[in-house]
């Protein structure tokens, strides 16, 4: 069987240079990254955490508690799972925090809290106190399959050279400012 192809232009070339153009994308590459935080912190790690503080639910959500590190090789977002949120830091004893990881009468909070749920790990506290051991570490590992075909959502975006919409809400308290 032969087949006669006529080539006009070369087409392979320019689609080429899109597509490294396209995943060299930092913004691309960042909203890509926002939306899988958001998704592993809403819908994969909150729900393994204890309720009761708020300041462990918003503390990742807070831009200093995030580092991206965009590159071309890998790109990365560190979220920080923390007591030590800016309303900890102007020294207001958060709501729910027990006594033992404050000075209730300074109203400061002196150990974090999150490191203690999450590790169990405390000079004071009881490990059997923890409400929601290891709540980082389950939700990050169930999230791993779903993070997988997200991964080749993107892929296909960028071969369709098509950059990435959002599809979660934003990931910080201050993402509607950017």
């Amino acid at each position: 069987m032969n087949l006669d192809v006529t080539i006009v232009e070369n087409s392979t070339l320019t689609y080429l240079e899109k597509l490294e153009e396209l995943s060299a994308d930092e913004d691309n590459k960042k909203r890509y990254i926002k939306d899988a935080g958001h998704e592993l912190h809403f819908r994969y790690i909150e729900p393994e955490m204890p309720k009761w503080n708020p300041n462990l639910m918003y503390s990742p959500l807070e831009k200093e508690h995030q580092d991206y590190s965009i590159d071309s090789n890998i790109s990365t977002l560190e979220l920080l799972y923390t007591g030590f949120t800016e309303t900890a830091q102007m020294n207001a004893l958060p709501l729910g925090v027990w006594g033992e990881f404050g000075d209730k009468a300074q109203g400061i909070l002196q150990r974090d809290y999150a490191f203690y749920q999450e590790t169990t790990i405390d000079p004071i506290a009881d490990p059997k106190g923890a409400r929601s051991p290891h709540f980082v570490k389950k939700g990050t590992a169930n999230y791993a399959t779903e993070f997988h075909y997200k991964t080749m959502a993107y892929l296909d975006r960028l071969m369709h050279l098509e950059k990435w919409q959002r599809q979660s809400e934003f990931i910080d308290l201050y993402d509607y400012m950017e």
